[in-house]
């Protein structure tokens, strides 16, 4: 069984019925024929960007994709060979592997900008939304078994930013997102064949100065294992 989770933090804004979307990403992908995993580049990560499975995942990396890597046994189990990441799927399409990417981040061990994108249209006093949803993709019984050697994974933790300049001086507004939590449900050897849970964050503000404004991702944890997310429809809008 899934569950979803809205989390809410809302700051002087009334979520009126009349809103203007004036951004949305959902990360394409969404036709059964499109590739599993994107093979163009994603400029707007900073990370490097991983186009195929073969070459593995690790930290400060990140690919847009139909479905988690499946990111190989490291709990030294010789009876079991099992992915420390979950089956993800897109939260566009649940529970469907044929369509939807969404982009999956193998956290980086600095605190950095590793997202940004860049929206137009903004006037001063509007009254601004920004939702996401985001999926802690790091198993319940991978941290277990990290837990036994007294080496405690990390949940992901982002601050979620907005600048009203490109040279990302002028913050006009900071949130944050997480710690993201480790499922509370899914648990065994085989959780890895399941899709954890993606969680809604909702947050506003209004807007000083006429002019576009650029909404960036920082990552703020510095450890590693763990640290490892997706993140999917993003949606931006005015409200009247």
């Amino acid at each position: 069984m899934r569950k979803f989770v809205c989390i809410l933090f809302l700051t002087a804004v009334s979520l009126a019925l009349d809103a203007q979307v004036v951004y949305r990403q959902d990360f394409g992908g969404n036709k059964a024929k499109d590739d599993s995993i994107m093979r163009k580049a994603f400029r707007s990560c900073k990370y490097r960007q991983i186009f195929n499975d073969r070459n593995g995942s690790e930290v400060g990396t990140f690919s847009v994709r139909k479905k988690a890597f499946f990111n190989g046994d490291r709990i030294g189990d010789p009876n079991t060979f099992r992915s420390q990441w979950y089956a993800q799927d897109d939260h566009t399409f649940p529970n469907d592997y044929t369509k939807g990417y969404f982009l999956q981040i193998d956290g980086s061990l600095e605190k950095d900008l590793f997202y940004s994108f860049r929206v137009l249209g903004f006037h001063a006093g509007d009254s601004v939304v920004i939702s996401l949803w985001v999926a802690n993709i790091y198993t319940q019984y991978q941290k277990y078994c990290f837990s036994r050697k007294n080496w405690e994974p990390f949940e992901p933790d982002i601050d979620l930013l907005v600048f009203d300049r490109p040279e990302l001086e002028a913050e006009i507004a900071r949130f944050r997102i997480g710690p993201v939590p480790f499922s509370s449900y899914l648990y065994g050897h085989t959780d890895h064949e399941c899709s954890n849970e993606w969680i809604k964050y909702e947050f506003g503000f209004r807007v000083p100065t006429n002019g576009p404004l650029i909404f960036v991702f920082g990552n703020r944890q510095v450890g590693s294992p763990g640290n490892d997310f997706g993140i999917d429809d993003i949606v931006v809008k005015i409200v009247k």
